[in-house]
């Protein structure tokens, strides 16, 4: 039986690396049910990247484990700097997004279990789910730039999945879309 929700984690890789789980209904997503957030959680992970890599793969494997045989979706910032920079700090991003694409493709289950990653651009969510836009649906808060940040992959995410099927099932399996009575 598939499960009743779906998970989606936002990454924002980083020197600190802000993270967000959202727990959505899956009728939200294929059935046209209503939106909303059943449970959602956000932190950072510091440290050195390649460790805040394997701390981010044992989460998306945590959060499978909770949820029946469905890996979460993983929204993972991509960069797209204007021009070369010389400080190595900011390219820390550029590389944890590559380990965890590394990850992804030669990992297999016992690094990532089934979750799946998805790129998407930092510009396309600071647009689509600026704070204007965070506050009006009662998701902004004080504190962590990273948090908020990873929050806004999400919702980001959700919006095109909700707009695009291709997309949606980059995001989940096309599997769990079966719909039982019970759920309507």
């Amino acid at each position: 039986m598939p499960p009743k929700l779906l998970n989606i984690i936002g990454i924002d890789p980083g020197k600190t690396t802000g993270w967000a789980l959202w727990k959505i209904p899956r009728v939200s997503m294929y059935a046209g049910g209503e939106s909303e957030i059943v449970e959602r959680y956000s932190g950072e992970i510091r440290g050195g990247e390649s460790d805040q890599v394997m701390k981010l793969c044992r989460f998306f494997r945590m959060v499978q484990n909770l949820d029946y045989k469905l890996g979460p979706a993983v929204v993972c910032e991509s960069f797209d700097f204007g021009s070369p920079l010389s400080d190595p700090e900011v390219y820390s991003p550029v590389r944890i997004a590559a380990m965890l694409r590394f990850c992804f493709e030669q990992g297999g289950v016992k690094m990532v279990g089934d979750s799946r990653l998805v790129m998407q651009s930092r510009t396309m969510a600071k647009r689509v789910a600026n704070d204007q836009r965070l506050k009006a649906a009662g998701l902004w808060k004080p504190g962590s730039d990273h948090e908020r940040d990873a929050e806004r992959h999400i919702m980001t995410a959700l919006k095109r999945a909700r707009a695009k099927r291709e997309f949606r099932d980059r995001l989940w399996d096309r599997s769990i879309a079966i719909i039982n009575e019970g759920d309507r």
